[in-house]
């Protein structure tokens, strides 16, 4: 249904390099590293199934995705975090609340 990937700065989190990030990354940040995301600002757009992706998600390269572009920022605005999410959009339905 979606590839992610996520990066997030060593220098925030060092504890990072060694995780288990098997549950949720915003935990880990704000419990072990304490630096909790504050906010963060979310693009989505339409854009074609680049090779590995494609592989990833079982779909022919080229195949119209939706990738959801996150940066979120803890106290001072520093960045926190980055995430390309490419997800099939005839798998996933959205639903943003504000």
């Amino acid at each position: 249904v979606m590839v992610d990937y996520t990066s997030v700065p060593l220098r925030v989190c060092p504890e990072l390099e060694a995780a288990d990030l098997t549950g949720s990354l915003y935990d880990f940040l704000d419990t072990v590293c304490r630096v909790p995301a504050q906010y963060s600002s979310d693009t989505i757009e339409a854009v074609a199934a680049a090779d590995e992706v494609a592989r990833l998600l079982d779909v022919a390269p080229g195949t119209p995705l939706l990738l959801m572009r996150r940066l979120a920022r803890t106290v001072g605005n520093i960045p926190l975090e980055i995430t390309d999410e490419y997800v099939r959009p005839d798998r996933c339905v959205y639903r943003v609340e504000n």
